[in-house]
C-alpha cells in the first residue's frame, strides 16, 4: 500500500474528531468525539488549549483560546490535519480508551503525518505552533 494511501486510510479512521467546548448543557461537553463515541473528557481545559499551542502570552495579550482556534486553524483550512494531529496526540496522552482502540491507526497517522510536514518544508514555516510542534523540530 502507497504511503499517501496508508496516510489517508489512518486519516479517515481517526477523522473528523470533534470537541465540544461551546456548550456547557450539551451531553458531552468537554468531550472529545469520534462520531458518537466519546473517547476523552477534558479534565483540565486550560492543559487541553496549551496542548493545541495557545500560550499564557496569548492570554495575556487578551487573546481568547476561542479566537486562537478559529484564527489558527478554523479559518485557515490548510491546518485542519495539524489540529486533528494535536488533538490525537492529547488523546495519546490521556486517554487509554484511544489508545487501545485506535493506536495502531494513531502511529500510522503520526508516521505519515511527519512525512508530509517534511514534504511541506516552508509551508509549515508560518504556523504559529512552530515552538509547540514537536512535528516542527
Amino acid at each position: 500500500m502507497s504511503g499517501i494511501r496508508m496516510y489517508r486510510n489512518a486519516i479517515s479512521a481517526l477523522q473528523p474528531l470533534k470537541v465540544v467546548l461551546s456548550s456547557p448543557h450539551h451531553q458531552h461537553y468537554r468531550h472529545i468525539m469520534l462520531g458518537e463515541e466519546s473517547l476523552c473528557i477534558i479534565e483540565d481545559i486550560q492543559a487541553f488549549y496549551c496542548a493545541l499551542g495557545y500560550t499564557e502570552d496569548m492570554a495575556k495579550a487578551g487573546l481568547l483560546p476561542d479566537e486562537f482556534m478559529w484564527e489558527e486553524y478554523v479559518h485557515k483550512s490548510s491546518y485542519s490535519v495539524c489540529l486533528q494531529r494535536h488533538i490525537m496526540d492529547y488523546l495519546h496522552a490521556h486517554s487509554p480508551k484511544f489508545n487501545e482502540t485506535y493506536g495502531e491507526q494513531y502511529e500510522e497517522f503520526v508516521e505519515e503525518h511527519e512525512k508530509a510536514r517534511i514534504a511541506r518544508g516552508s509551508l509549515c514555516a508560518g504556523c504559529k505552533l512552530q515552538e509547540n510542534c514537536k512535528d516542527a523540530h
